[in-house]
């Protein structure tokens, strides 16, 4: 008997363990609000070379309702913005789509990439 409520303990945590990192689907302004830290940015270049750069930690950004504020450490910039599945729309450009979104983790990609040099540039955040 207490081998199978050890077995049933090992289960539960082990799906407690993979649910709060599964993709969240029907994403809604709900669900992003918070502080996200910038982990990483992977950039594609026009020849196929990607590059993914660590971030310092000092990069944030801070997701109300109706408003987003970007910030490094030394300098905020806030303003409204909008989210209409997948497209962030700030100063009315839309200028991130989401890719992927966990109650850990947020993946934005940069719409206003020209590609001269760059075809994608993704920036990585976690949630503090």
């Amino acid at each position: 008997m207490k081998k199978i409520l050890y077995a049933i303990a090992a289960l539960l945590l082990a799906a407690c363990l993979t649910s709060c990192n599964s993709e969240i689907k029907n994403v809604t302004i709900n669900k992003l609000v918070g502080n996200w830290v910038l982990v990483e940015q992977t950039t594609v270049g026009v020849n196929g070379t990607v590059t993914t750069t660590k971030a310092s930690g000092s990069d944030y950004m801070v997701i109300t309702e109706d408003s987003i504020t970007f910030g490094d450490g030394k300098s905020e910039t806030t303003t409204n913005f909008t989210y209409s599945d997948p497209h962030f729309i700030i100063g009315g450009t839309n200028l991130y789509d989401l890719e992927s979104l966990t109650r850990k983790e947020m993946v934005l990609q940069d719409k206003l990439v020209l590609g001269i040099l760059i075809t994608e540039r993704s920036y990585k955040y976690q949630r503090k």
